[in-house]
């Protein structure tokens, strides 16, 4: 498990959901510190290990201050900051959610020589969403995990007082799962950037850290229909 987070009102939204279930009752393993196992993990590994890191990054920034060799063996991938653009890609950058958050940590991830560092702002991750056929191909599959997935956002809707029918919500954190293993559809750049105090992310030459930007799309259309053909099959 990683470090708790003030994320109060997510929880709220999904307890009908999530009624009755017991960590005790996965069968699989639970590590408590998982920060610590994260470390482990990444230092025992023979290869590089790629990171994807879609939150706050309170528990990435705790791993950092334990053990900092852990950058030097690192792809971090996330979906961090606004450098031109904002939500629904409309113009000016903002303190986006996942930085703003907790501003120390963000500031740390945007310190350390990464063996490599990846991020989609909300200039490319906050402009995704389903859509008409592309939804509906979602909202009605078969696949059981399609279903749970359907059933939980549905809750989550109901709690957030989203009217969103026929339309997901913005999908951000799919971005950067993409990115993991492709820049396909996007337009990549390399941006030398900094977290500041108020939890904006400036581009910053003299003190900043070098990080492969998705700054544009080249196929948002082409990625939504990738992602619904991936998430199907």
């Amino acid at each position: 498990m990683g470090l708790p987070q003030s994320s109060k009102g997510f929880h709220n939204s999904l307890q009908s959901w999530l009624a009755g279930f017991q960590v005790g009752d996965y069968g699989g393993g639970v590590h408590r510190d998982g920060v610590g196992r994260m470390i482990e993990l990444i230092m025992d590994s023979p290869e590089p290990v790629t990171v994807i890191s879609i939150t706050p990054a309170v528990s990435m920034a705790e791993a950092l201050r334990r053990e900092p060799r852990i950058a030097g063996k690192v792809r971090l991938v996330g979906m961090y900051g606004s450098i031109g653009k904002r939500h629904e890609g409309e113009d000016g950058a903002i303190a986006e959610y996942n930085v703003v958050k907790d501003i120390r940590a963000a500031q740390a991830l945007f310190q350390p020589p990464w063996r490599g560092f990846t991020v989609t702002p909300l200039d490319t991750c906050g402009m995704v969403r389903l859509r008409s056929d592309l939804y509906r191909r979602i909202e009605h599959a078969t696949d059981p995990v399609l279903r749970e997935l359907m059933a939980s956002y549905n809750v989550w809707k109901a709690w957030y007082g989203h009217r969103l029918d026929g339309t997901s919500s913005l999908l951000f954190d799919t971005v950067a799962v993409h990115l993991a293993s492709s820049t396909a559809f996007l337009k990549m750049k390399t941006m030398i950037l900094r977290v500041d105090e108020e939890g904006y992310t400036r581009q910053d030459p003299a003190h900043g850290q070098a990080v492969e930007v998705a700054i544009e799309w080249e196929n948002l259309e082409g990625y939504c229909k990738f992602l619904v053909d991936t998430l199907l099959n």
